[in-house]
């Protein structure tokens, strides 16, 4: 037997363009178990069919299975064991009717209801016009597969200040705890305006030690003024929001929804909690970029009007193909040519043709006639405007990722990293995160400004989550990576071919989906937030604001496989003389002293970088205070210097948190004393150090903990070693690592102290991929 289909979803006419289809009961993979017509369920196996030479339909769940019927009266469409031969098991399609080889009789759906299916018996088949109950159609089903990496975002409301946005701010730009969270005009440049969504209900506040939105003092009635806290650990429910149909917010703990104060469109106005009320706008907020494509994506599979099911309207189809193909343009069918991008400037020309050029015959009824061709110039609109999207999208990316290897090896120049060096580690996604999170910044917060960012990273985030989601060699990795620098553009290129793969598989899966090329096709028509519209001169504006997030992402990879951190305590504010203020940093500690930071060579406390490199390392206008305290993608390590004889007796231990997740860092001096914090909270996408000492050998035991999977039991641990120091900074290591639950620790970072100047230090990087690979 020959298969001459891939695995599709039987689609059923009677409920128009909602997903229902063929499905086995239960998931019962055993003879005798029932199929009926269910809601789609997002591509799970029970749903999927092929048929093969001889007019089996085969069930994905177990190929010697296929759909036959029962003894029933009337009968009723059942899983078989299949039996070649057996004509009972065996379907031909006619007019869009499955009709059994045996008896002549067709599938037809009856009564029923979405949370138990409906039944499917076998019935006689219709007269010449197809009912709906009778009508089945093979469509083509694409799973959109779950968020990958949450992503940095702005959450507007609904309501609007004039022409600009309204977001959800913090008070006076303040990042202390207990901050009344409010709206602001939306400025791109202020990053208290930006905010992260995570998997498990929190919502984090870029800005200071990631706070998160919270109930604040009570308003009565169980009701809230809403600030920002620092995260409980594990996660309190009154920190935890879960996003409603709607775009509403809904505390966990209280059930009240996040709104506006009053409903007022003022800059300034307070976030509350209170009673659902769909009528007011101040209730409704949505994230920019939004994931409108990831939701079109979702939807179940709608295949094209078949018009089989009506004799005229499938006459008319075959006429207009038979028509189009005597022009000369294209030979077969007119749908087969959707995901050919080299007919783009066809398919406004074929429109024409059909609503001008192309005649009736006089057997086929005009108004069946009319119907056909009104439904093929609507689509081949779709279709122009669908590939002219992912064209431009092409454009960019080649440009601002694919085409960047010049300026990889400039930032390598820049940086002074040979490959004689440590190995650069990272992780890919970093660098695309990067590119969205400047182009939000750099994108004006109104008019079509948001719509530019809206379509960018509706494309990108999209394509993330589908090539995070592949297999094999065409999978976008969301796991750090080592490498050799001169083998870092060979992995970044690769990567940045499987998105670019990956969102060729969207086209695709847009192209031959009616409903999705539908939806789309509005979206790229529409304004707002959630437009898809691509001007023609947006391609140059995204590529330049792209810039400096793609340089600061390649600078985090590469600074810390050659510099770290040095810092240390004076009774004045001032710099070192002679030395480029870029690489060094004063701040007040309160008491009349202060911290000097400075960033050098992991072997020479007085190599600084070039001020090519700081420069590259400030391209986005990034915060100094996150590159000196290894914060917000910047994981150096941490340096101790203290002026006395024994500092390289020391070690000086970083761990850097590159997850959305609170984790907490426990120290057990295995060999040596503990000089620092031994159980530190360290927050998302910031660091934390310990700091052991020792005269004879220095062992020290880190585990590290997520409290919302366990207390008891780590996701990761380590152990640092480092030699005795005499009269010279002494080796220093890790070995005997561990990782679970999604977690993973990047290569560490190992550099030796300088005696009477400096520690030794360590650092090593958290990462989170909720589904390694």
């Amino acid at each position: 037997m020959e298969r001459y289909e891939q695995w599709r979803f039987f689609w059923r006419l009677f409920f128009g363009d909602d997903s229902y289809g063929l499905n086995v009961k239960d998931s019962v993979a055993e003879a005798g178990t029932q199929v009926i017509v269910y809601p789609w369920s997002g591509g799970r196996e029970n749903e999927l069919w092929t048929i093969d030479s001889e007019g089996h339909i085969i069930s994905q769940l177990n190929d010697q299975l296929v759909i036959g019927i029962d003894t029933s009266d009337p009968p009723q469409t059942v899983l078989c064991q299949l039996s070649d031969g057996d004509q009972t098991q065996q379907w031909t399609i006619v007019n869009g009717m499955l009709q059994n080889v045996s008896t002549q009789t067709v599938m037809t759906g009856t009564s029923g209801q979405p949370s138990t299916g409906w039944d499917v018996v076998l019935d006689v088949p219709s007269g010449s016009v197809t009912v709906d109950n009778q009508y089945w159609q093979f469509a083509s089903y694409f799973s959109a597969p779950p968020a990958a990496v949450p992503q940095w975002t702005v959450i507007q409301s609904a309501l609007s200040s004039g022409n600009t946005s309204l977001v959800l701010d913090l008070q006076n730009g303040s990042t202390a705890v207990g901050t009344q969270v409010v709206v602001s005009d939306q400025d791109p440049e202020d990053t208290t305006q930006q905010w992260i969504s995570t998997p498990d209900g929190r919502i984090l506040n870029y800005r200071g030690n990631q706070l998160v939105l919270a109930l604040g003092d009570s308003l009565g009635d169980g009701k809230n003024y809403v600030n920002v806290q620092t995260q409980a650990v594990p996660a309190n429910s009154s920190q935890l929001w879960t996003p409603q149909p709607g775009g509403y917010y809904q505390n966990v703990n209280t059930g009240f929804y996040l709104s506006v104060a009053g409903n007022q469109p003022t800059p300034g106005s307070y976030l509350v909690t209170s009673d659902l009320d769909q009528g007011i706008s101040g209730q409704v907020f949505s994230s920019l970029p939004p994931n409108a494509l990831g939701s079109v994506l979702a939807v179940g599979p709608l295949p094209f009007p078949a018009f089989e099911a009506n004799s005229d309207q499938f006459a008319a189809y075959v006429s207009i193909n038979q028509q189009l193909v005597a022009l000369g343009d294209f030979l077969g069918d007119i749908r087969s040519t959707y995901t050919n991008t080299d007919l783009t400037s066809n398919y406004s020309l074929w429109a024409s043709q059909i609503q001008h050029d192309l005649t009736c015959p006089s057997t086929i009824a005009l108004h069946d006639w009319n119907f056909v061709s009104v439904q093929l110039q609507t689509e081949l609109q779709a279709v122009t405007a669908v590939q002219t999207l992912f064209t431009n999208y092409s454009s960019y990316h080649t440009q601002a990722f694919a085409g960047q290897i010049a300026l990889v090896n400039g930032l390598i120049a820049d940086a002074g990293v040979t490959n004689n060096g440590p190995d650069i580690g990272g992780v890919v996604l970093s660098v695309i995160s990067g590119v969205l999170y400047t182009v939000l910044e750099a994108i004006p917060g109104a008019g079509t400004g948001v719509n530019a960012f809206a379509v960018l990273g509706n494309i990108i985030q999209a394509g993330i989550n589908i090539g995070v989601a592949s297999e094999g060699a065409e999978k976008i990795s969301a796991d750090p990576f080592a490498v050799k620098v001169g083998d870092l553009w060979i992995t970044l290129s690769a990567q940045f071919n499987n998105l670019l793969t990956a969102t060729g598989a969207m086209e695709t899966a847009i192209l031959t989906d009616w409903g999705k090329l539908s939806q789309t096709f509005t979206l790229i028509k529409s304004s707002g937030p959630d437009s898809l519209a691509w001007s023609p001169d947006l391609t140059s504006q995204l590529v330049k604001a792209s810039v400096p997030g793609f340089t600061v992402s390649i600078m985090q990879m590469l600074m810390p496989s050659k510099y770290q951190i040095y810092s240390w305590i004076q009774s004045n504010d001032n710099e070192f003389s002679g030395v480029s203020p870029l690489v060094q940093r004063i701040e007040s500690n309160g008491d009349g002293t202060y911290t000097h930071y400075w960033i050098a060579s992991g072997s020479d406390w007085s190599d600084y970088p070039i001020d090519d490199a700081m420069n590259d390392c400030f391209a986005a206008d990034n915060s100094a205070y996150d590159f000196f305290h290894s914060a917000t993608g910047w994981t150096f390590a941490q340096v101790f210097s203290n002026y006395q004889p024994d500092v390289s007796n020391y070690l000086s231990v970083t761990v850097s948190n590159q997850t959305y997740n609170t984790l907490i860092v426990s120290l057990t001096m295995i060999e040596g004393q503990n000089r620092g914090n031994s159980n530190p909270t360290v927050y998302s996408y910031l660091s934390t150090t310990l700091l052991g000492y020792y005269y004879d050998g220095l062992s020290m035991q880190v585990e590290i903990y997520d409290p919302n999977i366990s207390s008891s039991s780590c996701i990761a641990s380590f152990v640092a070693h480092q030699h005795d120091s005499v009269f010279e900074g002494a080796d220093c290591w890790v070995d005997t690592e561990t990782q679970n639950s999604g977690y993973s620790l990047g290569t560490p970072i190992c550099n030796s102290g300088s005696y009477q100047d400096y520690s030794g230090a360590i650092q090593v990087t958290v990462f989170y991929n909720p589904s390694p690979s």
